[in-house]
């Protein structure tokens, strides 16, 4: 018998939502880099907005699920650094500047790579409940 996905999802912890979030933020950022390398011209291309929208969403997600109260100084820092990516992606996307789309991208692969190692019950600290 095959589960469906909201059986799925729901035996996902907290950590592996936050994780496929990231993962997915990290594919939105790199389509919105590559549709903005394949455009010769200045305008703004209706997917690569999308991906954009999409990348600040998720983050702006990632970002309401910290629990400043008892997460500490992780939440904090978590917190700052989704709300530079956020603003970096928009300066990015509006010079279409291919180093502040890499930077965003090296920044959500670091986040990602440490909540690869940090147990679910550390994780729980950081995000809401």
């Amino acid at each position: 018998m095959m589960k469906s996905e909201n059986s799925i999802e729901s035996e996902l912890t907290q950590n592996q939502l936050v994780m496929r979030l990231l993962e997915g933020a990290v594919m939105e950022v790199q389509d919105a880099k590559s549709e903005m390398q394949k455009e010769s011209t200045s305008e703004l291309k209706t997917e690569e907005k999308g991906y954009i929208m999409r990348a600040i969403s998720i983050i702006d997600a990632l970002r309401g699920g910290l629990n400043l109260d008892s997460g500490g100084e992780i939440a904090e820092n978590l917190d700052s650094l989704y709300e530079y990516m956020g603003r970096r992606l928009v300066e990015g996307f509006q010079h279409r500047d291919a180093v502040m789309m890499d930077e965003v991208n090296g920044l959500l692969v670091n986040i990602l790579d440490g909540w690869k190692v940090v147990p679910d019950s550390e994780a729980l600290q950081a995000i809401a409940a």
